[in-house]
């Protein structure tokens, strides 16, 4: 596979992963409205997660899920189904999480890689990490019901609480694959 045997393809493929996110949060940054954010993290995500499986390039579950949260949203807005805007407004920045635990919560019962996304090292290990994963995001839930409409708070740092669980998982794994 291309990731294994190149550096720079590892690099610029983990890198592409983050782009509707980044998009997401920069938006902002430059006057966007709600809509607009989610517009601008949402097309980007329509183009990756095909890019990225076409280079079988192994995706992170937290950013898959992130995506579809952008998709779901951006389509809201688009479409307009008014109960599903409604819903959506009302949870806000908890919408994420559902998503996230959702996603890894099919992930957990359908690939052997669980929540994590790791597709070596030892499988009860992966099994419980794709637990622990599930319960932060639960945290995170929680978290961001209880900070609600402070974006930073309620999901930027539970996110960020999320993703630095998953890297130190991966490199738990790792070593115990290497021996």
């Amino acid at each position: 596979m291309l990731h294994e045997s190149n550096k720079f393809a590892r690099i610029g493929l983990g890198v592409v992963e983050f782009v509707p996110l980044m998009l997401f949060v920069y938006a902002d940054r430059f006057g966007a409205d709600l809509a607009e954010r989610f517009f601008w993290g949402a097309g980007p995500a329509l183009m990756v997660m095909p890019v990225l499986l076409v280079f079988r390039w192994p995706m992170n579950p937290i950013l898959v899920g992130t995506n579809i949260w952008l998709c779901l949203e951006a389509l809201s807005f688009l479409v307009y189904i008014e109960p599903l805007v409604e819903v959506l407004q009302f949870l806000r920045e908890t919408a994420l999480f559902l998503t996230l635990i959702l996603v890894g919560a099919t992930y957990h019962l359908l690939s052997p890689s669980g929540f994590v996304g790791v597709g070596f090292g030892d499988r009860a290990l992966v099994r419980r990490y794709s637990m622990y994963l599930l319960a932060i995001a639960a945290g995170g839930t929680v978290f961001s019901v209880l900070f609600r409409g402070n974006e930073m708070i309620s999901a930027v740092l539970p996110h960020i609480a999320l993703l630095l669980a998953r890297t130190l998982m991966t490199r738990r794994l790792s070593e115990t694959a290497a021996g």
